[in-house]
């Protein structure tokens, strides 16, 4: 048997952790977190859908390289409606460029872009 958590799952992985129930020997929303945190107990845990990490790879394939990632951001569209603009850049050599809704999202998508050109140009 395994315990396994799970932090911010959204409805699509709630939904088949729900269709695993006979599976499941515990299942409990936990920490007061309205839902967001999931604890189950089951024989053969699930495999979900993770979040990519884009930012977090691409800080690891910059140190390996002795660099460091370095965004620039700028955002149009009214305060409650932004589009960001997010641009990464490694040693002044742009490497990707990604929008959001927030300038969270608008990185991630910047750095997903720049661990794919530097994907290609290793060959």
């Amino acid at each position: 048997m395994s315990i396994t958590m799970l932090a911010d799952v959204d409805d699509s992985s709630r939904a088949e952790l729900k269709s695993l129930s006979p599976k499941i020997e515990s299942f409990s929303n936990g920490f007061g977190r309205k839902g967001k945190t999931l604890v189950y107990c089951c024989e053969n845990p699930p495999r979900l859908k993770t979040m990519e990490h884009f930012r977090n790879q691409l800080n690891n394939v910059a140190q390996s390289r002795g660099v460091q990632p370095v965004y620039s951001d700028s955002f149009t569209g009214t305060n409650h409606a932004p589009i960001w603009t997010s641009t990464v850049s490694m040693n002044g050599m742009q490497y990707g460029a990604g929008t959001g809704p927030n300038k969270g999202a608008a990185r991630e998508n910047a750095a997903k872009e720049a661990l794919q050109t530097l994907s290609r140009s290793r060959g």
